[in-house]
């Protein structure tokens, strides 16, 4: 388990599929709803989004790391006070520690996609550019709080002789 993310909890994990590894991204806190609705609307009108889904409860196992060092790292990256919303059951035992997480975001990266970036706001003559301005006022319009470039990137699948913008 891996925290990241500026603003809002964000937890890396993965599950095991086909027995392969598949890394995710978990999102909980007051951006899970709007996020999800601002990517759908965003891919409808052309733009690039992740892959996400929204689930009422979810198990996140925590390994080898107890509850309690998972609230303090949770602590130093986080406010605290947010969390105890968003979970819902918690154990701790031999061998075995998890929590119930409620209202949460799953992102995960096809492997068949390819993320280009990050984005540059100011680069080329994109200021001179409708569309750019248009993107920005789109954005702002969304509201959405988290403007940094890294979170702007063009996704391509791979396959065949060039990869395709999707």
């Amino acid at each position: 388990i891996d925290f990241s993310g500026k603003g809002s909890p964000k937890v890396e994990a993965y599950y095991r599929k086909n027995n392969k590894k598949v890394k995710i991204k978990i999102k909980v806190g007051f951006e899970v709803h709007s996020e999800q609705a601002a990517a759908y609307f965003l891919r409808f009108v052309g733009f690039s989004q992740d892959t996400m889904k929204y689930y009422k409860k979810i198990k996140l196992y925590l390994g080898e790391q107890s509850l309690a060092e998972f609230f303090k790292m949770y602590r130093r990256r986080y406010s605290f006070e947010m969390l105890p919303r968003y979970i819902v059951e918690k154990y701790e035992g031999p061998g075995e520690h998890w929590i119930v997480l409620k209202d949460v975001l799953i992102e995960s990266h096809d492997p068949n996609l390819v993320r280009l970036g990050p984005y540059d706001f100011e680069g080329w003559d994109l200021l001179n550019r409708r569309e750019h301005r248009g993107s920005m006022l789109f954005y702002a319009w969304l509201n959405l709080m988290e403007a940094v470039s890294d979170n702007y990137k063009m996704i391509l699948k791979k396959g065949g002789k060039y990869p395709k913008v999707i």
